[in-house]
């Protein structure tokens, strides 16, 4: 990709898809640091930083969040532990204060099979 100027009198030039990722292959094979190729082809590093989150995000599709149904039983808390039922029947009684984190990979685990 040449240099060129991007500013014009209508303000700063708009790059296409294809010119982007064109800019972030061409800087992938360069060597070169992040600032010093934008400087080149003349546009912000930041600018630069932008398409390569940009094309990597084109180029990995980022994974689909599956959301399964939940049914919410009001009921009280007996011993600080909650009663979780899977959809497949499994039954876990946790501590009230174990935190989504720890649930979501206790969870992950029983359905892999640990």
């Amino acid at each position: 990709m040449e240099s060129r100027d991007v500013a014009g009198a209508a303000g700063p030039k708009r790059h296409r898809a294809e010119e982007r990722a064109q800019a972030v292959k061409e800087f992938r094979l360069s060597g070169r640091s992040v600032a010093s190729y934008a400087e080149s082809i003349g546009i912000s590093e930041w600018t630069l930083r932008r398409w390569v989150t940009e094309v990597n995000g084109l180029e990995r599709p980022r994974p689909q969040a599956r959301l399964v149904p939940v049914r919410m039983k009001m009921a009280e808390v007996e011993g600080e532990r909650i009663e979780v039922v899977l959809a497949e029947g499994t039954i876990l009684r946790v501590p009230v204060k174990i935190g989504a984190d720890k649930l979501g990979a206790l969870v992950t685990a029983l359905r892999r099979g640990c």
